[in-house]
Parts: structure tokens; sequence; C-alpha cells
């Protein structure tokens, strides 16, 4: 080798352009002389650090490899999922700081791993949809979801104009190559983290679609890049098992385009799981139509089978159709038996391998195994076979040893994230929203506590009550001073010539208490106040003045 190539091989900096010449790359991919490396770098702590920190200045091609390595690891368990979400964390943001919406196209391998990734970690929880299924089952997969969506828009942002209504434009936002292949990876990953905005824009552009009568517009209205993707979003829109999409999406548009739509029609059947599809009908649905319809090519029934399987739990309804049925009568041993050779045997003896799951483990080996009337397995698909076991067995412990800490992970992350993107507008609408709200609250408990006409009527009894109470309990303290009048008037009988003011006075104050004690209608109190009033007790009385009477009359 020439002394330039010797170089080369022998540096493995980040990026040769690059300011930062102080950390290395292991397993580094010089694209230009088409180097190469099959293995996987597991980086020390304080090298990873130092590597995330200076990420945006690692060359694309390096970058794809860090990430696949961290993701290739944690399949493995050396690492645990939780930092490998932080991770993703870290560098995305760091990827795209140097790069302009609408100018730059984010690196296709880099963004096809990083949703691989995000997509893997949501099938493997999808398991648990077969188990208990409990509520923090279905929180994580929600969570899960969440942050795939988070992530993967970081990236769609770059090659769609307007993601709340554009995605399926015909045109890119950047006119390249990578621009419109990556549009499509993203938003295929999309709807199948179900990402309901996509869904809805791939439905709408859809039905726009079909508004066309020439068939030829109908099928190019969009792009081939999104076609897959906008067929699996149509499936998906509805999540109330109805199947007026699917019928028409393998009734009327199946048959009348090209072979290469027919595949991406196939490869999007198993959306459908999506469609509020608890029953399993939709599927079977499907599954049906590959295996039944004419319409498909024999060479692309099994490529059909193996599309469905990786969509979610879409593949319990396919191995439980496939696997169903008497023995050497199921639909596995017919298609098994009647095969084209390994080409079509090898991709159907690992039409389970996507499950995560020990009871799956052992019904999947006791269907090849299990019987001696049938041979489903042969020389060349045994190899297949044990990879398959293995597959299902490493997914399960993947699973069953992550669950909780994912569980914990993905809730921190959904509290955080719903507390750090509230906008300033989002916050001041919030507190309009709150006053609205008391005010509402306030008038309803207005409406339901304001006085009625009942009530109205019994405060003006009970005033009235009041006021004749009052009145009487004035009476009642003005009638001794009247007994001390009448006493001194018995003494003094002989002075006549009392001053005409004195007179005056007391012929008003028995003018008062007899008009008081012919107001009073009850006859109690009637009677009680004519014994005051003649002189029944107090100064000069023959008897002592009755209190009690006088209690019971103030109750």
């Amino acid at each position: 080798r020439d002394a330039n190539t010797s170089i080369l091989l022998n540096s493995n900096s980040s990026n040769s352009s690059s300011s930062f010449s102080d950390f290395l790359l292991v397993n580094f991919i010089d694209a230009e002389h088409g180097l190469y490396n099959f293995f996987r770098t597991f980086y020390d702590d304080a090298s990873l650090s130092m590597i995330v920190e200076h990420f945006e200045a690692i060359e694309p091609p390096n970058q794809f490899q860090i990430i696949s390595d961290r993701f290739a690891l944690m399949l493995a368990t050396y690492i645990s999922p939780e930092s490998y979400l932080d991770f993703l964390l870290d560098v995305v943001d760091r990827m795209l700081v140097d790069k302009t919406r609408r100018t730059d196209t984010p690196d296709l391998s880099t963004w096809s791993v990083i949703a691989q990734s995000l997509l893997t970690m949501d099938d493997i929880f999808c398991e648990l949809q077969f188990e208990e299924n409990t509520a923090d089952d279905v929180s994580l997969r929600a969570y899960l979801r969440q942050f795939a969506r988070d992530v993967l828009y970081r990236a769609l942002e770059f090659v769609v104009v307007d993601v709340s209504r554009g995605v399926f434009d015909d045109t890119c936002a950047v006119d390249d190559g990578d621009c419109g292949i990556l549009k499509g990876v993203l938003l295929d990953a999309l709807i199948r983290v179900n990402d309901r905005n996509v869904i809805r824009q791939a439905h709408e552009v859809y039905y726009q679609c079909i508004e066309h009568e020439d068939v030829d517009v109908q099928s190019e209205c969009v792009a081939d890049d999104v076609w897959q993707a906008m067929i699996a979003g149509v499936l998906s829109f509805h999540t109330n098992g109805d199947d007026a999409d699917l019928n028409h999406v393998l009734d009327e548009l199946y048959p009348s385009v090209a072979i290469d739509k027919q595949q991406y029609i196939l490869n999007a059947l198993g959306a459908v799981y999506l469609a509020g599809d608890d029953g399993g009908g939709l599927l079977l649905r499907a599954i049906e139509f590959i295996d039944k319809s004419d319409a498909v090519p024999h060479n692309l029934k099994i490529a059909g089978f193996n599309a469905i399987k990786g969509w979610c739990y879409a593949r319990n309804a396919l191995w439980s159709w496939l696997s169903g049925g008497e023995i050497g009568r199921t639909p596995f041993d017919r298609y098994f038996q009647n095969a084209s050779g390994l080409f079509s045997q090898e991709p159907l003896t690992a039409m389970a391998d996507t499950f995560a799951s020990d009871t799956k483990y052992d019904e999947i080996a006791q269907f090849f195994n299990g019987s001696t009337a049938v041979t489903r397995t042969n020389a060349g698909t045994q190899r297949v076979l044990l990879q398959t076991l293995e597959n299902v067995y490493a997914r399960y412990l993947w699973k069953r040893d992550s669950q909780v800490a994912m569980e914990e992970y993905l809730r921190a992350y959904v509290v955080r994230r719903n507390e750090s993107t509230m906008k300033v507008w989002e916050i001041i609408l919030l507190a309009v929203a709150c006053c609205l709200a008391l005010v509402l609250l306030v008038f309803v408990f207005w409406m339901l506590s304001r006085p009625t006409a009942s009530d109205r009527f019994e405060a003006y009894l009970s005033r009235k009550h009041q006021k004749k109470a009052r009145r009487k309990s004035s009476q009642i303290g003005a009638a001794p001073r009247n007994a001390y009048a009448n006493a001194g008037q018995s003494l003094e009988h002989s002075l006549e010539q009392t001053s005409a003011h004195d007179h005056k006075q007391s012929h008003a104050s028995q003018s008062d208490h007899e008009e008081y004690a012919m107001e009073m209608t009850n006859g109690t109190h009637e009677v009680k106040s004519q014994k005051l009033l003649s002189g029944s007790g107090g100064y000069g009385a023959t008897k002592a003045f009755n209190y009690a009477a006088l209690k019971d009359d103030e109750q």
C-alpha cells in the first residue's frame, strides 16, 4: 500500500477536518476508501462522554456507526435501554445543530438506524398486549411511542415544509435524493408508533387522490417514497374496527395499480391492527386476501405475510392463522410443502421470530418439533429455526429485565416533557382558562344557592317576627317605669298641681301601653300583657312580679 493509505489506516481521528483532535474512534468508517469494520465497540464512560460532547464534529458515517453500536449493545444487554435513550436525546440535537431547515437533509443512514432502534423496542414491548396487559403495561407502550415521536419529528421538520398539514406533499423540503427517502422512512415509523397527525393527513390525501377519474393520477398523486406510508395511514385511520378503508384498498385500489404499488400495499396491510381491531377480524381479512386472492402473485404471498409480522401484535393473528388446523393441513404446511426451495422456506420458518415470550418459545418449538407425522424443517431451514428460537428467547429476556426500569424512566420523561414544552402563549392560555373556569364555578354556585320565592317569604316572616319581638322587648322594659309612676301618683294623690309636662308624659306612656296590648293577637301574649298593664306585678302591687311569665313570653 502507498504511504497515504498507510496513514489513513493508522489514524482514526473523528474527523480529519475537525479542530477536535483530542479523542479517537475505535471503530471508525473511512467512506472514501471503503473501510468498514464488522465489530461493535464498547466505549468506557469517559470516552463516550467526550464523543457525545463533540458529536457534531464527527462525520455522518461515523455517527451512524456509533449509534448502531449503542443500539446493538443495548439489545445484547451490555447497556441499559434507559442509557441508550439518554444517549439518543444527547446526540440528536447535536447532529442537527449545524443544519438549516429546508436546506440541509439529516443523514439518511443515521436516522434510519435511529428509527429502527425505536421501532424494535416498541415491537418487543408490544408482546405485553398478549400477557396481563395491566395499566402500567399500557402506559409503558404509550410513553415509549411518545418518546419515539418526539425524536423522529426532530428530523421530519427538516424534510417537510409543514408538519401539521403537508407531510405527504409531492415536493420535498430539500431537493436531493435522500430527502424523499428519509421522509418515507420517518413517516412509516411515525405511523407504526400511532402518530395521529400523520395518520390523519394520510387519510385526507388518499381520498383526495381517488377523487380523480384517471387511475394514473390516483396512483401518482404522492411520491413513491411515501406511497406505502400513505396506505398504512389510511388502514390505521379508524379506531372503531371500521373495514370500509381496508375493503376499498383491497377491492378497488390493489387491482388497478402497478406491481410495485401492490407490494407497497402488502407491506402496509399489518397497519390495520391500529384500527381498533381487537377481535382480529380486519387482520384475518388482510391475511386471507394474501392467501386466496389471485391478484397476489404466488412469489409475493410469503413476502406479504412476512411484512404483516412486523406490525406490533399483528404477528399474533398471523401466527395463529399459520399454525392453526390439523397436523399436516395447516397453512404453514401447505406453503412449506409447495415452496420453491429455501428462498421461500427460510422466511416462512422465521415467521415467528418477532415474539418476545417464553410461552411463545415453547409453542414454536412444539409446533416444529412436536410431531413426527409431518416434517416442518429440513437441512436448509434447521439453522433458521434455531435462530428464530434464539431471537424469541433473547427478546423475552430483554423485555423481562428492562420493563420496570423503562416504566420509571419513561414516566419521568413524560413528566419532564410536559413541564418543559409549554410555550409562553400556552401558559397565558392556561391562565385564562383557569380564570374562566373560576368565574364559571362562582356563577354555578350562585345559581344553585340563590334564594327562591319560598326562601324570600320565609325571610320576610322571620324579619316581621323579629320586629315584633324587638317592639315587645322595648315595651316590657317600659312597664316597670310605668309602675313607678303609678306608685308616685298614689302616694302624692293630693298633689294634683303636678306640672303639665309630667302629666302629658305619663298620659302618653299609658296610651302606648294600651296600644301595644291591642296589637297582640295571640291570646297568651295578650293576657300576660294585660296583667302587666293592670299592675299585677311591680312596685306597689299586692303580689310579687311574675318573672316566669315574662321569661315564657320572651321565648
